[in-house]
């Protein structure tokens, strides 16, 4: 075998076919408005995109089949398609049809020919177009010749169908051509469907024969000639809506949109004025059909326009005027402050085109602060808000400022952390909207892990969830909280169980690092080892423990019952306990026995919500670093009567002493006393103590 016959053999196998060493062409990729072929020249072979195929039907393309170049007279007996001769010579003269095949030999006039047998393309027959696609082109007509050259007694039906697709397996009848029993050609026009418009697949148009020719006998010799597409060519842009005109404040964001028809690709370049823009900065979708402006400045202020191209044409947008009016306020970051305290917040203003010269506030928590005890004063550039919360009250205030130039106003909001004493790191009642819990609290709670914004408040309380997976957290001040120093921490909040967890369980709050996966004194619930039926119990353990029975607390606990939970965290050491109603830390607790395998620098203070943990409600949080800080009790006092002294010793250093001559008051405060405090009694009046977490004011003048 030689390699010239291997290489048809591995060109057929290839094709599908037997002996296929002529393989069908490349697809043709239309440009213009027409598309026109005479054949003329099918001695070197069929044109691109052009095959002939048999076994064709009304759900197959068919299988591609050899084309004979070489010249073949109209009479052959032989079943195949072929090279024949055309019905004029040189399109001089016509034909009479009773040529011999010399003469059809020297005609130039060329055209692709079937001689249909019992065995071959009878039916199933198919002269095939395949178009790359019509990408921007509409309106496909095609006319062409249909041919009979040499009459016999069987008559054959051609079909002229299209089909789209790649892989077509339905197609869509234009039209049927009968043999008229004489020689000559038939010229026949089709227009094909719109859902031949504007497809980025392959388009097909067939000629073929889908059933059985009729009357005894042999077939006719039928060719096709002189093919001409037409097609309305890709069209030029044209804008059906121009980008609209508006007003945007400071720091919000603004889209001009474009829309346009038109044949693509289709280029877009936006402009402000005359200057071409591109992406950065606040600026996005400069060669797009949107441009989107964020964090707006006057400077962004202007007319803007957008050029669209494409291969026949540009169009301009008319122009959108943007305009940027007010300032902002620059964002704030969550502050704190303890009981009875002022804390001064101060404000910056942003692309503020006049001197700003008022500044107000609410507040969302009227019991720990009140409207009134909101003060702002603003001149140019900057301002400050005053805010007194009320003594011997505690909890997050979200507060809502509003600042003015005269002609304008803008708002902003902030979170304020109230804690009663100074040994207090956080503390959160959940006053907030029914919402998510990090956009209710503005910052103060923020998402760490899972999908953001489904830790929520339910009536006032944190709703933990099985039903969804954000872990979120809450950062502690003073933190972070080294593994190196002497902090002791300690968490505490009522909860109330409303759904079981599973026998395993899961843990539901912890301590937490900067990261995500650096957790402590995490506490679990599980229906494990409780001798009641529906009831749970609560356990802690170290940074990295594994299993849900854990140190677990010897209570059953029940459904739809408030617990208070405290939990004391050694950062040193990693050891952490738990108490379930505790009044005094002396009380019996459990102390995880797993291994500590990490140690913890402790930022936060985190919720987390899993599968098997049970749903609940959470509220009253606390964290600090003394028992009697997290739990909320008042400090113990000790008198003790030392000689002519009176020492009184307390063990809460963030409260203050007081005395009065009478127990009813008034109480001022004694300046410098701290624990012990040392009292004369022979020497200094009868005096009443007490103690109190409102600081003394400052000296005056200070």
């Amino acid at each position: 075998m030689t390699n010239k016959t291997l290489f048809h053999l591995v060109a057929a196998f290839i094709c599908g076919t037997v002996l296929c060493h002529q393989p069908v062409k490349a697809q043709v990729s239309l440009s213009g408005t027409n598309y026109t072929q005479n054949f003329n020249g099918i001695a070197s072979g069929l044109p691109s995109g052009w095959s002939v195929r048999t076994n064709a039907s009304g759900t197959s393309l068919g299988t591609a089949v050899t084309f004979n170049t070489a010249a073949v007279s109209w009479g052959t007996q032989s079943g195949q398609f072929a090279n024949g001769a055309g019905t004029t010579n040189n399109s001089l003269a016509a034909a009479a049809g009773t040529e011999s095949t010399a003469q059809q030999s020297a005609f130039t006039n060329r055209c692709p020919i079937i001689r249909q047998t019992a065995s071959y393309g009878n039916p199933g027959a198919a002269f095939v177009f395949q178009i790359a696609n019509s990408s921007g082109l509409s309106n496909l007509i095609f006319s062409m010749d249909f041919i009979l050259l040499k009459t016999n007694p069987a008559s054959t039906t051609w079909t002229v169908d299209y089909a789209v697709g790649n892989s077509p397996a339905t197609f869509t009848t234009l039209g049927t051509y009968t043999d008229p029993g004489v020689f000559g050609a038939t010229t026949q026009t089709y227009s094909l469907g719109t859902d031949a418009n504007d497809q980025t697949n392959n388009v097909w148009i067939r000629i073929v024969a889908l059933s059985a020719a009729t009357g005894a006998g042999s077939c006719d010799t039928f060719g096709i000639d002189n093919f001409s597409l037409n097609y309305a060519g890709p069209s030029a842009p044209t804008i059906s809506s121009s980008p609209a005109s508006s007003t945007n404040g400071v720091l919000t964001a603004a889209a001009l949109a474009v829309v346009v028809s038109g044949a693509p690709p289709l280029g877009y370049q936006w402009f402000k004025g005359t200057n071409a823009l591109s992406d950065g900065g606040n600026i996005s979708g400069s060669t797009n059909d949107t441009l989107r402006l964020s964090n707006l400045l006057h400077t962004n202020a202007g007319d803007y326009t957008v050029v669209i191209t494409n291969a026949s044409g540009s169009v301009t947008s008319s122009v959108a005027t943007l305009t940027v009016v007010g300032f902002a306020i620059v964002p704030l970051s969550p502050t704190n402050t303890l009981a009875g305290m002022a804390v001064d917040v101060p404000l910056a203003f942003i692309d503020n085109q006049s001197p700003v010269t008022t500044v107000s506030g609410s507040s969302g928590n009227q019991g720990v602060l009140p409207d009134g005890n909101i003060l702002g004063t603003a001149g140019d550039n900057s301002g400050t808000v005053t805010l007194v919360p009320l003594a011997g009250t505690s909890g997050v205030v979200r507060a809502s400022l509003t600042a003015s130039d005269g002609s304008f106003s803008t708002n902003a909001f902030f979170s304020l952390l109230v804690v009663p004493s100074a040994n207090v790191l956080f503390n959160d009642h959940f006053d907030y909207p029914n919402d998510s819990v990090t956009a209710g609290s503005l910052g103060i709670w923020r998402n760490h892990s899972g999908p953001a914004g489904e830790l929520a408040v339910t009536n006032k309380a944190l709703r933990v969830s099985r039903s969804f997976s954000e872990d979120a957290c809450a950062t502690l001040l003073g933190a972070p909280f080294a593994t190196n120093g002497s902090a002791v921490l300690y968490s505490r909040f009522t909860v109330k169980f409303t759904d079981l967890p599973t026998r395993t369980g899961n843990y539901f709050a912890h301590f937490k690092d900067a990261g995500t996966a650096g957790h402590a004194a995490r506490i679990w619930a599980s229906t494990a080892n409780t001798n009641t039926a529906g009831t749970f119990r609560l356990g802690i353990g170290n940074a990295n423990t594994s299993t849900a029975t854990t140190a677990q607390f010897p209570l059953d606990l029940n459904l739809n019952t408030n617990y208070v939970v405290v939990t004391r965290l050694v950062v040193s050491n990693g050891v952490s306990t738990l108490w379930i109603n505790p009044a005094t830390e002396s009380e019996p607790g459990v102390t995880a026995a797993d291994p500590v395998t990490n140690l913890v620098a402790v930022t936060s203070y985190a919720f987390r919500q899993d599968g098997s943990e049970g749903n609940m409600l959470v509220d009253d949080l606390a964290v600090a670093t003394t028992f009697h800080d997290a739990l909320g009790t008042a400090p113990s006092i000790l008198i003790q009567l030392i000689g002519t002294d009176l020492v009184l010793t307390w063990d809460n250093v963030s409260f203050y002493l007081q005395a009065s001559a009478d127990v009813t008051g008034p109480y001022d405060y004694v300046l410098g006393a701290t624990s012990p405090f040392t009292n004369d009694v022979t020497s200094a009046p009868v005096q009443f103590f007490r103690l109190t977490t409102q600081a003394p004011p400052p000296p005056i003048g200070n």
